[in-house]
């Protein structure tokens, strides 16, 4: 996937490339802390997403973890990434999460809901692509980034 975003980065400027597809050092620090934290407060990393991104509701278990509602299969959420890669000027990082496994979400119906999702806020241009090494695991629980640059950045 990277050696894809490596070849429409050189075709078009907007979209990342290999040097881009890493945080910088502040943005990983931010990320390994939270990393570090999630399993002493909540009963998996999912739960965090279903309850910070999704807004689902908690309860509290026997052993003092958080737990979230799950969202109705086939939910999503569009938003910025809480820990954006090095972009370059004029593009954004967002993430599609998906409250299903990956298998219910081929390709075509992930653009086409990501192409909702970017024409609801005015729309653009965006590429996608599954992060190989994913940071929250849940069978029931897909993402994938979403480099977008919104079209008053085309002018």
């Amino acid at each position: 996937a990277v050696e894809e975003l490596e070849m429409l980065n050189e075709a078009y400027g907007w979209v990342p490339g290999r040097a881009h597809v890493r945080p910088n050092d502040d943005v990983r620090a931010q990320k390994a802390l939270l990393m570090s934290n999630l399993g002493t407060m909540w009963a998996s990393n999912a739960d965090w997403v279903f309850h910070h991104i999704f807004g689902s509701s908690t309860t509290r278990g026997r052993d003092g973890k958080r737990r979230a509602e799950r969202p109705p299969p086939g939910s999503t959420f569009f938003a910025p990434n809480p820990f954006p890669y090095q972009v370059p000027h004029g593009t954004e990082h967002w993430v599609l999460w998906m409250a299903s496994p990956a298998e219910e979400w081929p390709d075509d119906v992930i653009t086409k809901t990501i192409a909702a999702e970017v024409d609801e806020r005015g729309g653009g241009q965006f590429v996608w692509y599954p992060n190989p090494k994913m940071s929250i695991g849940d069978p029931n629980l897909h993402h994938v980034q979403t480099f977008w640059r919104p079209a008053a950045a085309d002018c």
